[in-house]
C-alpha cells in the first residue's frame, strides 16, 4: 500500500506531465487571450511550465506583455493564416454572408412567424430598429474617429496579407468598431432576449465568423470587434429596457393589425438589406447628405 504522501506526489507527477506535453498548445490559445484595448498595461497572458529546479519548486508561469491589440491580432494571423489555401478558407468563413450568415438570418425568420404573438414581434421590432441604428452608428464613427488604422493598411503591424488586392476595396481606413460584427451581434442579441439557447449558439457562431475571422485575416483589430460587443448589444437592450419605446412600438404594430402583411413585407425587406450590411441604406444616407450639403452651398451662395 502506497503511503498518502506517495499516492499524492504521484498525482502532482501525473498533473506535471500532462501540463508539460499540452504546453505548447496552451501557450499558442494563451497568446489570444487579450484582456485590454490596444497599448494596455494589462497585455496578453503567456503561459508556460516552469521544470522544478529543487529551489522554486516549479510550476505554472503566468507573464503579461503589454500591446494587446497587436499582438492578439499577429498571433491569429500566424496561427490561421499561414498560407493561401488556409488564407482561402478563413475568407470563405469571413466573406461568405450565407455561410456566416444563415444561422442568425434563419432563427430571426423563425422566432419572427412561429408564432403569431404581438408582443414578441413588437420586442423584435425594436430590436431591429437599435441593430439598424447601431450599425450606422458604427459606420458614422469609422468615418470620422481613427483610433487606428485598419490593420491590413497598416504595414507597421507586420501580418500575412493573404488578397492584396482586395486592400483597394477599403475606403474607409478606420476599423472602429467593426460595422459587420456590431451588425451581428445586435441581432444575436434579439434572438438572445427571444431564446436564450439559441442566442448563445448564434453568438458563438458569430464570434468565430465574424470576430475571430476578420481578425485573423487583418480586417479588424480585437478592440473592434469588442467595440461592437458592447455597442450592438447594448443598443438593443437599451432599447428595450425603456417602457415608452416598448409601448410606441407595440402601437405601430397595432396600426397593421388588419394588414399584417405590410409588416411582414418590410421585415423582409429589412433582413435582406442587413444580409447585405446596410449598404443599400447607407448609400441613400450618404446621397442625402450630399444633397443637403450643396442646398446649403447654394443657400450660402445666394445670401
Amino acid at each position: 500500500m502506497e503511503s498518502p504522501a506517495a499516492v499524492e506526489l504521484r498525482g502532482h507527477e501525473a498533473v506535471r506531465h500532462r501540463i508539460s506535453a499540452i504546453s505548447p498548445a496552451v501557450h499558442r490559445i494563451a497568446n489570444t487571450i487579450w484582456l485590454g484595448f490596444d497599448r494596455s498595461p494589462i497585455g496578453v497572458i503567456k503561459i508556460k511550465w516552469v521544470p522544478d529546479d529543487g529551489a522554486s519548486g516549479g510550476g505554472v508561469e503566468l507573464t503579461m506583455t503589454g500591446n494587446a491589440d497587436i499582438e492578439i491580432l499577429q498571433a491569429l494571423n500566424r496561427f490561421f493564416v499561414l498560407n493561401d489555401h488556409e488564407g482561402k478558407f478563413i475568407l470563405g468563413i469571413a466573406g461568405n454572408p450565407l455561410f456566416r450568415g444563415f444561422p442568425i438570418f434563419f432563427s430571426l425568420a423563425a422566432l419572427w412567424f412561429s408564432v403569431d404573438c404581438n408582443a414578441r414581434r413588437s420586442r423584435m421590432l425594436l430590436g431591429l430598429l437599435a441593430a439598424c441604428l447601431a450599425t450606422l452608428l458604427s459606420v458614422w464613427v469609422q468615418h470620422h474617429f481613427t483610433p487606428h488604422v485598419r490593420p491590413v493598411l497598416d504595414p507597421a503591424t507586420r501580418i500575412r496579407i493573404f488578397d492584396p488586392k482586395g486592400l483597394l476595396e477599403w475606403y474607409r481606413k478606420g476599423s472602429f468598431p467593426s460595422d459587420t460584427a456590431t451588425l451581428y451581434f445586435s441581432l444575436v442579441a434579439i434572438i438572445f432576449l427571444e431564446k436564450r439557447l439559441v442566442g448563445i449558439l448564434c453568438f458563438v457562431w458569430a464570434f468565430v465568423t465574424v470576430g475571430v475571422a476578420r481578425v485573423a485575416l487583418g480586417l479588424h483589430y480585437p478592440s473592434d470587434v469588442l467595440g461592437a460587443l458592447v455597442l450592438g448589444p447594448g443598443l438593443v437592450w437599451l432599447f428595450e429596457s425603456i417602457p415608452q419605446l416598448r409601448t410606441l412600438s407595440g402601437r405601430a404594430l397595432g396600426l397593421f393589425q388588419t394588414r399584417p402583411y405590410i409588416v411582414h413585407a418590410l421585415v423582409i425587406v429589412f433582413l435582406a438589406e442587413a444580409y447585405n450590411l446596410l449598404l443599400g441604406l447607407q448609400g441613400i444616407l450618404t446621397g442625402l447628405s450630399e444633397i443637403g450639403a450643396l442646398l446649403s452651398a447654394a443657400l450660402t451662395s445666394r445670401s
